[in-house]
């Protein structure tokens, strides 16, 4: 009789979980050690191709209102950075940055504008 993945899965953890050898547990049981081992094998295989999930990125947002023009480079509070307004919205990039952060940021700040909030 052939046997599903998932019947393996739960038979491969309850071997682990038994702390036995595959011998030992697969005694009086209709699989072999061999073929516990096998899966057991096979189930680690297919979950290290499953995609991972993305990474999360974070990125620092201070909330204030814009006025006047940016900071003057070497007043300290700019580092080398780049100053960005959208919809009147200033957003300061630091070296290094992350294009398709930045982006994905810029898209909010200009859907927000046109919408008005």
């Amino acid at each position: 009789m052939r046997e599903t993945a998932a019947t393996w899965a739960k038979r491969v953890r309850e071997w682990k979980a038994s702390g036995e050898t595959s011998e030992k547990f697969s005694e009086s049981r209709e699989f072999s050690a061999g073929g516990l081992r096998h899966w057991a094998y096979r189930l680690r295989q297919t979950k290290r191709r499953e995609p991972r999930p993305a990474a999360l990125r974070l990125v620092r947002v201070d909330r204030a209102p814009v006025q006047g023009p940016p900071p003057a480079a070497g007043d300290g509070r700019t580092a080398a950075r780049l100053h960005v307004e959208v919809a009147g919205t200033r957003v300061a990039v630091a070296p290094g940055f992350d294009r398709a952060t930045l982006a994905a940021i810029i898209d909010v700040l200009e859907q927000r504008g046109r919408s008005g909030r």
